[in-house]
């Protein structure tokens, strides 16, 4: 068995990074980002092309655990098989 190196990240940048997004978001439009969830969650549940949306998503603050969040709630998550 080959010994593996976990990433251990610092307490300290952890709060920084967390604290960053919470400012984000205490600074964007919470109308504005719900708007465009409930849009996302339309259009990834139809054949629309998601790129546009996707980046107006960012530009207007959504974060990528959002994004994701949203996108899991449409699609479910992937669940490989394994059957051979």
């Amino acid at each position: 068995n080959v010994p593996i190196d976990l990433l251990r990240i610092d307490p300290a940048i952890e709060a920084g990074q967390r604290a960053r997004v919470a400012a984000v978001r205490a600074r964007r439009d919470e109308a504005q980002a719900s708007a465009l969830r409930t849009r996302l969650t339309a259009a990834a549940n139809s054949d629309e092309n998601l790129m546009p949306l996707l980046v107006e998503c960012v530009e207007n603050d959504l974060t990528l655990g959002e994004i994701c969040h949203t996108l899991r709630q449409t699609w479910g998550e992937y669940t490989p098989s394994y059957e051979l």
